[in-house]
């Protein structure tokens, strides 16, 4: 069954927002092997919550990839709308995470192509951004569905070759 464009990036953005919801359930399964209480500035400041989103985004990043060469040639709608909105749903986890750093730590973040610079205390940290890599992927997949040719709903169209026949009569 195809879909037109307008309905699969529907069902791509509720999926994505369904696993992003999903995914933030895993917060509290976080295995944390430091301390759950950070005391920074005089404040104390849990580190669950920042350290579990980076956790969900990870497991949320293997299964995209996984799926992602597994099934990204099926042509099965459903399929390749899951492997988007589980791309979409890392993307919001991502961001989610590098906000959750900033508002914890408050370090200067400068984001680079394909990159994160993070500034703080006097450290500077180089960070592949892989949310930029999955938009990148999102995009070369929504370029390549929006190129495909669609045919129009209705009754399938078969091509009749009128030719010449071999062993007909004469």
């Amino acid at each position: 069954m195809l879909m037109n464009l307008k309905d699969y990036y529907l069902t791509v953005a509720f999926i994505g927002f369904i696993f992003s919801i999903v995914f933030l359930f895993l917060v509290p399964l976080t295995p944390i092997n430091e301390p759950v209480a950070y005391a920074y500035q005089g404040k104390e400041i849990s580190l669950l919550f920042p350290v579990g989103i980076s956790f969900s985004a990870a497991i949320d990043f293997f299964i995209y990839i996984i799926l992602y060469i597994l099934f990204s040639s099926n042509e099965i709608n459903m399929t390749q709308a899951i492997i988007d909105g589980l791309g979409l749903s890392f993307v919001v986890l991502n961001y989610t995470n590098y906000f959750m750093i900033w508002y914890v730590w408050k370090p200067s973040m400068t984001i680079l192509p394909l990159f994160i610079l993070i500034k703080f205390d006097g450290i500077k940290s180089l960070q592949l951004d892989l949310g930029q890599i999955v938009i990148i992927l999102l995009g070369y997949r929504a370029y390549r569905r929006i190129r495909k040719p669609h045919l129009p709903p209705g009754p399938e169209k078969t091509i009749s070759n009128e030719g010449p026949q071999q062993g007909g009569a004469q």
